[in-house]
């Protein structure tokens, strides 16, 4: 992926006693490898999109989806 590249989370959000979705939390993270190595926040990257700078060519990216 290259600079400028937007990357956007799809999810679903269900609740066993029908609670509707309020406040879900977004961070997104980069990494060294494929393992996980280097696990860093990206800084202010906390909505439902990242759009990619230079600071994250050729590292992965994963993000994190905290559902209330």
């Amino acid at each position: 992926m290259e600079v400028g590249f937007t990357l956007r989370v799809w999810y679903s959000y269900v609740d066993p006693e029908g609670d509707p979705e309020s406040g879900t939390t977004f961070q997104w993270y980069s990494y060294t490898d494929e393992f996980g190595g280097g696990k860093t926040a990206i800084a202010g990257a906390t909505s439902q999109t990242l759009t990619l700078t230079a600071a994250q060519q050729g590292r992965y990216i994963s993000v994190e989806v905290r559902p209330r």
